[in-house]
């Protein structure tokens, strides 16, 4: 059975993360980088805001794999949690937007990569 399907079984986000099967996908997901209860802890948390707490099951869910499968948090402003309404389905769905904070933590942790250091530049600028 697909972890997808025993989310909208059993009804909720947080049945879903604490699964053992979805649990041990999401330790996979994150290699290392963090530990997979931490990591779901937090990302609950986050899911449980006042902004985000309408939307639907379903797009938390998404939420959350999303999250796992990038390893990042919005917590540490990797990544932003947006709630969106779907006016042709009349319900409120979170969605994820990766920032350049999530951008910059992704590269560096690449093993031959020490730093990375954004510059903003204009269109007018001379290089």
């Amino acid at each position: 059975m697909s972890t997808q399907l025993q989310a909208q079984e059993k009804g909720t986000v947080r049945a879903w993360a604490t699964h053992p099967e979805a649990r041990k996908n999401i330790t996979d997901n994150l290699g290392g980088w963090m530990d997979g209860d931490a990591f779901i802890a937090q990302l609950l948390t986050s899911l449980s805001h006042d902004n985000i707490r309408p939307c639907t099951e379903e797009s938390k869910f998404r939420a959350l794999q999303t999250c796992a499968a990038l390893g990042m948090l919005p917590s540490m402003q990797h990544v932003a949690l947006i709630p969106r309404k779907n006016r042709d389905k009349g319900i409120s769905e979170v969605t994820v937007m990766p920032q350049w904070q999530g951008l910059k933590a992704l590269m560096e942790r690449h093993p031959d990569i020490e730093e990375v250091d954004a510059h903003l530049v204009h269109v007018t600028d001379r290089l």
